[in-house]
Formats: C-alpha cells, sequence, structure tokens
C-alpha cells in the first residue's frame, strides 16, 4: 500500500567559529580591534565569511596591509563588496548541511545539475532497498478520487514488482554484489 509521506528538511550542520582562536590568530597579525565589533557568545556565519574575506587582504584595521586604504566597518557593507567583486570563495566558508527526506529524485537532480558550492550526498538506491515507495502528493492531487486511486495502484505495483525483482535475483541475499 503506498505510503503517504510529507518533504522534510533537517539542518544537521552549521558553521562554528572559535573565539579563542579568531583572537589568537587575529593577536599574531596585529588585527585585534576587529574582535571587538564581534559579541563572543553571537558569532554568526556572516562574521566567519567576512572574517576569511578580511584574512586576504588582511583588511582587519588599518595599517596592517598597506595596499589596503580603506577598511569598511559595516559588515553587511563588507559582504555587499564580496558579492560584487566575485570573491565567492570566502562565502564557502558559510556551510550548512541539510538532509532532505522524502523529496522527489526530479528536486535532487536539479540540486545536482546547479551544484557549484553545493555538496550533494544521496541515498544510493543501488545499495538502500526500500520496502515501500513513500510517494508525495500535493493537495490537489490528493483531492481527486479517481487520481489517487489510479496512482495508488501503479505504486503498488512498482512496490510489487520491485520486492519480485529484489528476491528473484537474490539482491537482499547475504553476500550479494550490489554492483552488479
Amino acid at each position: 500500500m503506498t505510503r503517504h509521506v510529507e518533504p522534510e528538511v533537517f539542518l544537521v550542520a552549521r558553521p562554528q567559529l572559535d573565539f579563542d582562536e579568531l583572537a589568537r590568530y587575529l593577536h599574531e597579525v596585529g588585527g585585534e580591534s576587529w574582535l571587538e565589533r564581534l559579541d563572543r557568545d553571537q558569532l554568526t556565519p556572516q562574521d566567519l565569511a567576512e572574517f576569511a574575506g578580511r584574512l586576504c587582504y588582511r583588511s582587519f584595521e588599518p595599517g596592517l596591509n598597506p595596499n589596503v586604504n580603506r577598511i569598511r566597518t559595516d559588515q553587511d557593507a563588507y559582504l555587499r563588496n564580496i558579492l560584487a567583486s566575485s570573491h565567492g570563495s570566502v562565502l564557502e566558508h558559510i556551510s550548512f548541511s541539510f538532509v532532505l527526506h522524502n523529496v522527489s529524485r526530479v528536486l535532487t537532480h536539479e540540486l545536482v545539475r546547479h551544484r557549484p558550492g553545493v555538496a550533494i550526498s544521496q541515498e544510493s538506491l543501488r545499495y538502500v532497498r526500500l520496502a515501500d515507495i513513500p510517494f508525495w502528493f500535493p493537495d490537489w492531487a490528493r483531492q481527486d478520487p479517481e487520481l489517487m486511486k489510479r496512482a495508488s495502484e501503479l505504486l503498488d505495483r512498482m512496490e510489487e514488482f520491485q520486492t519480485w525483482a529484489a528476491q528473484h535475483f537474490g539482491l537482499d541475499d547475504d553476500g550479494a554484489d550490489f554492483g552488479l
């Protein structure tokens, strides 16, 4: 029987700054005053991106780099300038990891197609056998009894075939070669 699911998103990792290590590095290069703008207990991913950008130019404060003649003190303006100058690599330090659960292969394929700056790890249906095929139907589809009847019959038949094929070819037997 087709199991209706809802797409879910889980935030499993987020960037985290180590204030003491920032301070240790900035002390080494003479940029300690930049820390005065940060709240030790409220460090943000934007702080990390700003730090990464300033690291490239040693632009934490005036005088650290003779090639830097102006220091932006407004973080939003600084990050807008980073974007305008296409210095996107500093933004890669701001990385979050999400698990997208009960989403379609269509969605994940679109993510893979447009993946610059995105790392994709996707559950392999070659190695993970589904006991059932979870399926999401939009509200408008669930309100159409004939559509739901036909779709459910089709999905139930696909589940039946998947189970038959796995048994027929011994895909779940001990030592089965998933590569085949």
